[in-house]
C-alpha cells in the first residue's frame, strides 16, 4: 500500500519529462535574441541532441533563417548565424519540415555572400516542386550568375541535385533564364556562360534538356561567320572538354571538325 510519504518519494525518483521542442516554435524572434542563442550554442558542446533542443527552444529555425535577411546584422553576427544554421542543417534529419521556404527569399538576395550560399544550400534539401511553390526556384537558378564564385558554385551543386529537366518542367520560365545564360543575353557576367556549359556537360547524361541545349550551343558556335565570335567560342568549350565524356560531346557536335577546318584555312592564308 502506498503511503503519502512513499508516493512522494516515488514521484521524486521519476526522471523529469523530456521537453518537446517544435522546430517552428518562436519563443523570441528578435534578431538580437536569435544571435545570442546562436552564440551560446556555438560556444558549448554542439554535438548533443540536448544542445540542439536548447538552441531551438530559444530561437527556432524559422527565426534563424528569417534573421539572415535582416539589415541589422553585422558581419560577425552573419558568420555566427550561418555557422549555427549549417551545424543544425547537418544534424537535424527533420530540418526539411522545419522551415517555410518562403523565408529564404530575403536571404537569397542578401548582401552577404555567406548568407546567399547557405540559403541555396538549404534550398538544395528540397525538390523543384517545393521551391516553385515557395516562389524561389527562379532565384536559385539565377544564382548561377552570381558575382561571387562561392555562391555560383553552390548554385551549380544545387541545380545538379534538383535536376535540370525537373527544374524546366516544374517552372517553364527557367528555360528562358538558362538559354539567356547560354547565349549571354541574360547573364550579368561572361563567365556565367562557361558555368552553364560546364553544368550542362556534367548533367548531360541524365538531362534531355541539357544535352539538347549543349549540342545546340556547340553547333551554333562553329557555324558563325564572325571571326571574333568563333574565337570566343573555342575558349568557352574548354570546360566541356574537361568533363566526363566531354571530348565525345565536342566530337559529336562537330567542334573538332570545325577546328580542323580553321587550322587548314590558317595554313593556306
Amino acid at each position: 500500500m502506498c503511503t503519502e510519504l512513499n508516493c512522494k518519494e516515488d514521484e521524486l525518483s521519476l526522471p523529469p519529462p523530456r521537453t518537446m521542442v517544435s522546430l517552428n516554435a518562436a519563443p523570441s524572434g528578435s534578431v538580437a535574441n536569435v544571435v545570442e542563442a546562436a552564440e551560446a550554442f556555438l560556444s558549448g558542446p554542439r554535438q548533443s541532441e540536448e544542445a540542439v533542443r536548447v538552441l531551438l527552444a530559444r530561437a527556432s529555425l524559422r527565426n534563424q533563417v528569417e534573421a539572415l535577411g535582416s539589415s541589422q546584422l553585422q558581419q560577425s553576427q552573419v558568420v555566427t548565424l550561418v555557422a549555427c544554421l549549417r551545424h543544425v542543417l547537418v544534424h537535424r534529419t527533420d530540418f526539411r519540415e522545419a522551415v517555410d521556404l518562403s523565408v529564404l527569399k530575403d536571404g537569397l538576395v542578401s548582401e552577404s555572400e555567406d548568407v546567399r550560399v547557405l540559403c541555396i544550400e538549404i534550398a538544395g534539401l528540397f525538390d523543384a516542386s517545393a521551391l516553385r511553390h515557395a516562389g524561389i526556384l527562379q532565384s536559385v537558378v539565377r544564382a548561377l550568375d552570381d558575382a561571387d564564385i562561392k555562391v555560383a558554385a553552390e548554385a551549380d551543386r544545387t541545380l545538379q541535385t534538383l535536376g535540370i529537366d525537373q527544374i524546366v518542367a516544374m517552372e517553364p520560365e527557367t528555360e528562358s533564364i538558362l538559354r539567356g545564360f547560354a547565349d549571354g543575353s541574360g547573364a550579368q557576367k561572361e563567365v556565367t556562360t562557361l558555368r552553364l556549359l560546364e553544368l550542362f556537360a556534367k548533367t548531360r547524361p541524365a538531362s534531355t534538356f541539357a544535352k539538347e541545349a549543349l549540342t545546340e550551343k556547340l553547333k551554333s558556335g562553329t557555324e558563325t561567320s564572325d571571326v571574333l565570335l568563333r574565337l570566343n567560342f573555342y575558349e568557352i568549350v574548354v570546360p566541356v572538354a574537361s568533363q566526363r565524356q566531354g571530348m565525345q560531346v565536342l566530337a559529336e557536335a562537330g567542334v573538332f571538325g570545325a577546328m580542323g577546318r580553321e587550322l587548314a584555312n590558317a595554313a593556306r592564308d
